[in-house]
Protein backbone atom coordinates (compact mmCIF):
# COMPACT_ATOMS: atom_id res chain seq x y z
CA UNK A 1 0.00 0.00 0.00
CA UNK A 2 2.71 2.02 0.57
CA UNK A 3 1.38 3.95 3.81
CA UNK A 4 2.53 4.39 6.92
CA UNK A 5 1.50 3.30 10.29
CA UNK A 6 0.08 6.01 11.60
CA UNK A 7 -2.23 6.74 8.16
CA UNK A 8 -3.38 3.41 8.53
CA UNK A 9 -4.19 3.72 12.46
CA UNK A 10 -6.12 7.12 11.34
CA UNK A 11 -8.26 5.48 8.30
CA UNK A 12 -9.19 2.46 10.85
CA UNK A 13 -10.09 5.46 13.42
CA UNK A 14 -12.00 7.43 10.79
CA UNK A 15 -14.15 4.04 9.54
CA UNK A 16 -14.86 2.81 13.70
CA UNK A 17 -16.17 6.47 13.95
CA UNK A 18 -18.33 7.07 10.93
CA UNK A 19 -19.41 3.43 10.07
CA UNK A 20 -19.03 3.98 6.44
CA UNK A 21 -16.53 2.94 3.95
CA UNK A 22 -16.38 6.44 2.46
CA UNK A 23 -14.21 7.15 5.65
CA UNK A 24 -11.07 6.06 4.67
CA UNK A 25 -11.07 8.30 1.40
CA UNK A 26 -8.91 11.73 2.00
CA UNK A 27 -10.40 14.80 2.42
CA UNK A 28 -10.14 17.57 -0.24
CA UNK A 29 -6.87 19.45 0.15
CA UNK A 30 -5.54 22.78 -1.37
CA UNK A 31 -2.81 23.03 -4.10
CA UNK A 32 -3.57 20.82 -8.00
CA UNK A 33 -6.29 18.80 -8.00
CA UNK A 34 -6.27 15.24 -8.74
CA UNK A 35 -5.59 14.44 -12.44
CA UNK A 36 -7.40 10.83 -11.59
CA UNK A 37 -11.09 10.84 -12.45
CA UNK A 38 -13.72 8.04 -11.93
CA UNK A 39 -14.21 8.13 -15.64
CA UNK A 40 -10.63 7.27 -16.00
CA UNK A 41 -10.99 4.28 -13.31
CA UNK A 42 -13.80 3.18 -15.63
CA UNK A 43 -11.06 2.90 -18.69
CA UNK A 44 -9.19 0.44 -16.80
CA UNK A 45 -9.05 -2.73 -18.56
CA UNK A 46 -8.52 -5.23 -15.53
CA UNK A 47 -6.82 -7.65 -17.77
CA UNK A 48 -4.25 -5.01 -18.82
CA UNK A 49 -1.90 -5.45 -16.06
CA UNK A 50 -1.20 -9.38 -16.58
CA UNK A 51 -0.97 -8.63 -20.34
CA UNK A 52 1.70 -6.08 -19.44
CA UNK A 53 3.45 -8.38 -17.00
CA UNK A 54 3.35 -10.86 -19.79
CA UNK A 55 4.73 -9.02 -22.22
CA UNK A 56 7.71 -7.99 -20.24
CA UNK A 57 8.21 -11.46 -19.25
CA UNK A 58 8.15 -12.23 -23.03
CA UNK A 59 10.73 -9.03 -23.58
CA UNK A 60 13.02 -10.96 -20.61
CA UNK A 61 13.03 -14.21 -21.90
CA UNK A 62 13.99 -12.89 -25.81
CA UNK A 63 16.82 -11.17 -24.10
CA UNK A 64 17.91 -14.07 -22.37
CA UNK A 65 17.81 -16.28 -25.16
CA UNK A 66 19.78 -13.88 -27.19
CA UNK A 67 22.62 -13.91 -24.36
CA UNK A 68 22.64 -17.58 -24.45
CA UNK A 69 23.18 -17.82 -27.89
CA UNK A 70 25.58 -14.76 -27.86
CA UNK A 71 27.29 -16.70 -25.16
CA UNK A 72 27.67 -19.57 -27.03
CA UNK A 73 28.59 -18.09 -30.15
CA UNK A 74 31.31 -16.74 -28.17
CA UNK A 75 32.52 -20.03 -27.05
CA UNK A 76 32.86 -21.71 -30.47
CA UNK A 77 34.92 -18.95 -31.78
CA UNK A 78 36.65 -18.70 -28.58
CA UNK A 79 37.44 -22.71 -28.92
CA UNK A 80 38.30 -22.13 -32.84
CA UNK A 81 40.85 -19.80 -31.89
CA UNK A 82 42.32 -21.68 -29.32
CA UNK A 83 42.43 -24.45 -31.25
CA UNK A 84 43.88 -22.92 -34.54
CA UNK A 85 46.53 -21.44 -31.71
CA UNK A 86 47.62 -25.08 -30.66
CA UNK A 87 47.77 -26.03 -34.40
CA UNK A 88 50.51 -23.21 -35.18
CA UNK A 89 52.17 -24.57 -32.01
CA UNK A 90 52.03 -28.12 -33.21
CA UNK A 91 50.02 -29.50 -30.46
CA UNK A 92 47.37 -32.02 -31.88
CA UNK A 93 43.84 -31.36 -29.78
CA UNK A 94 43.53 -35.51 -30.14
CA UNK A 95 47.04 -36.17 -28.15
CA UNK A 96 45.43 -33.29 -25.61
CA UNK A 97 41.81 -35.32 -25.09
CA UNK A 98 44.47 -38.61 -24.26
CA UNK A 99 45.95 -36.69 -21.82
CA UNK A 100 42.74 -35.06 -20.39
CA UNK A 101 40.77 -38.54 -20.35
CA UNK A 102 44.12 -40.26 -18.35
CA UNK A 103 44.04 -37.21 -15.60
CA UNK A 104 40.30 -37.07 -15.02
CA UNK A 105 40.79 -41.05 -14.31
CA UNK A 106 43.26 -40.68 -11.73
Amino acid sequence: LNAGRESVYRWIDRYQREKTPFAIFDEPRSGRPSSWTVEREAQLDPAQPRAERRRRLRKVAAKIAYWQTTARRAAIAHRKRTLRRLRRLGIRVSTLKKCFRSEVAL
